[in-house]
């Protein structure tokens, strides 16, 4: 996590920081200064010496938010989000870092910004996420009236369900993979907060947000919710949806996660092509493994002295050839790691941990896009998925029914 004191030290010397600053009424003549370091320091003892407290906390909480993007999965939501606005990637992609794209996108282009928020935390928390089957492939309507309908029906809900929802805000934007995201925040039960004004510490009276974020396909008629609650609150999200974004009743089937067959990890994790990719070890470094009458559970790990080797390696060197692994023992879980050369001057190797299990779980939403791709053609060359199990295929899934609902008026 990025401080504000990191925003305004690695973009010290940038020039929508001081443009910001002077917008936020932060007057400091510190383009005098031609050392970055000292510039560094300048704007941090700027930032901390303001006598206005209200100032300072705006400017520190809006250095804050701007560094919500700067990592790899929040990369990837920016440029998604700005690949239809040329000017914009094409600005995005001359930013020195991350932080400084988070940044400048926060400033310069606050919609396009918060869309890319959107994507970002709901690709982050897709472990998370019920998937529905719709049966129904519109594009959905994006005008006020139909979203004001959706809130209606939202917060008509939580108000039966817990009392809250008087207010809910919608917004419906389009991602670059032809997929719509919809994220609502439902006006929670006022609760008193705790908080610092000035030097005295007060309670207030504050409403929390309910933050609920729904994925749709058109092309397939699946979405993707994140909500609190059981599977009524995604039944109720989804349908109320399909009502008045498709103009269509739906009776939305959940899709559960396909179950994967760990037994090609009895071997080790044979994938020749990942050394050609550029990794130089790949290890089974953790093994789950039920008994076949699945009264007993047994864990197994590499230890840092294995020397990288398999855990698989070190089951059949213990036990030799009457080992778990050919005594009908299952693999519920496993942890593989996949070693990256070190750098020029450096013995330490960096590790891709990829983790997976019996139950459909795979952590692949952890990576960068083209790391996802590659280390799901992995499981595909193990056998442990198959092609229209993919990540992709996961989130949106394929099999679905051929007829096509027309919007209504």
């Amino acid at each position: 996590m990025w401080t504000y004191v990191d925003v305004l030290t690695q973009l010290a010397s940038e020039d929508v920081l001081h443009g910001w600053l002077a917008e936020q009424g932060l007057a400091a003549e510190l383009q005098h200064l031609e050392c970055e370091d000292a510039i560094a320091s300048a704007v941090v003892r700027a930032v901390q010496a303001l006598e206005n407290a209200q100032t300072r906390e705006r400017i520190i909480a809006g250095l804050q938010r701007g560094a919500q993007l700067a990592h790899p999965l929040g990369r990837d939501a920016m440029f998604e989000a700005a690949a239809i606005h040329g000017d914009v990637f094409l600005a995005l992609v001359a930013c020195k870092s991350d932080l400084h794209r988070s940044f400048w996108l926060y400033v310069c282009h606050r919609a396009i910004f918060d869309q890319a928020c959107a994507a970002e935390y709901l690709d982050a928390n897709v472990a998370r996420a019920q998937q529905h089957d719709l049966g129904c492939k519109v594009v959905p309507r994006r005008d006020a009236a139909a979203l004001q309908a959706l809130c209606a029906e939202v917060g008509a809900f939580y108000r039966q369900q817990f009392g809250c929802g008087d207010r809910c805000v919608a917004q419906l934007f389009e991602r670059s993979n032809n997929v719509f995201v919809l994220t609502l925040h439902v006006k929670d039960l006022p609760s008193l907060l705790l908080e610092f004004d000035g030097d005295a510490v007060r309670q207030r009276i504050g409403h929390p947000s309910i933050h609920i974020v729904l994925e749709y396909a058109p092309r397939t008629g699946a979405t993707r919710s994140l909500v609190r609650g059981g599977a009524k609150f995604h039944q109720m999200l989804v349908n109320a949806f399909a009502r008045h974004l498709l103009a269509c009743e739906v009776d939305a089937q959940r899709v559960l996660r396909p179950r994967f067959d760990l037994s090609p990890l009895r071997d080790g994790f044979r994938v020749p092509r990942a050394i050609e990719d550029g990794f130089a070890v790949v290890q089974v470094k953790s093994l789950s493994l039920i008994s076949p009458n699945g009264t007993l559970k047994l864990e197994c790990s590499a230890t840092a002295a294995s020397g990288r080797r398999c855990v698989t390696e070190l089951l059949k060197d213990i036990w030799c050839e009457d080992h778990p692994l050919t005594d009908g023992w299952r693999i519920t879980a496993a942890d593989i790691a996949l070693y990256y050369p070190p750098e020029p001057g450096r013995s330490r190797m960096r590790q891709v941990c990829l983790e997976i299990t019996d139950r459909g779980r795979v952590n692949l939403h952890k990576f960068e896009a083209s790391l996802q791709r590659q280390l799901e053609s992995y499981l595909i060359d193990m056998g442990i998925l198959r092609p229209e199990q993919t990540f992709e295929a996961l989130s949106l899934p394929t099999g679905m029914p051929e007829h096509t609902v027309e919007p209504g008026p």
